[in-house]
């Protein structure tokens, strides 16, 4: 869920407005901060290099349940001083941070209140991906897949029944889960629609 203050709500609520992303990736050695607008933007105490359209992010989700949500940060081939950061070797970026944040724009398309963290994750692998061209030539990205931090333990605990006794295992004094075991095996009998009916 996205917590906005008053006047980021004000801005979502104006008839004009408009959104960038920018992003902080923490290589080893120094960060880089971009954003995918098309002018360099100062916030965070930062100043993010315009990438405009040489930068693509995929689709950033929020959930309520538990998620082993991945995305991508795709950079054009064309932009070749990323590219030094990006095809280095993997120990400058494999598990350090990434931050996606959401920058509010005014009707002049200057940024406006502070901005909205989306995502935070880790920095995984990077894929070179070409797309040959039937005239020669042809394009292509460098992908750099990130992953929310702690994805490992979420995959464990997908599909899997806490019980109560694993449950005070990790957590001392928590009550929470006493009654599993004997709902689980002796579910409760629920009364047919039509014996409410009566």
């Amino acid at each position: 869920m996205i917590t906005v203050d008053a006047g980021q709500l004000a801005q979502f609520n104006s008839s004009v407005r408009g959104v960038t992303l920018l992003i902080d990736l923490d290589f080893q050695g120094s960060a880089l901060y971009v954003t995918t607008f098309s002018s360099p933007i100062v916030a965070n105490g930062h100043t993010y290099t315009a990438l405009g359209n040489l930068l693509s992010v995929s689709d950033l989700r929020e959930s309520e349940v538990l998620s082993t949500d991945k995305l991508s940060l795709k950079l054009s081939l064309v932009s070749t001083a990323m590219l030094a950061y990006v095809i280095g070797p993997a120990d400058v970026y494999r598990g350090r941070s990434v931050k996606i944040y959401m920058q509010l724009l005014n009707d002049k398309w200057v940024p406006v209140e502070a901005p909205i963290l989306r995502w935070s994750g880790l920095m995984d692998k990077v894929r070179i991906n070409r797309r040959p061209s039937q005239t020669g030539g042809g394009s292509g990205d460098v992908e750099m897949v990130c992953q929310r931090a702690g994805l490992s333990r979420f995959r464990n605990a997908l599909g899997y029944r806490m019980t109560h006794a694993q449950q005070l295992q990790d957590y001392p004094g928590d009550m929470g889960l006493e009654y599993t075991d004997s709902l689980v095996a002796n579910p409760p009998v629920w009364m047919s629609k039509k014996f409410q009916e009566a």
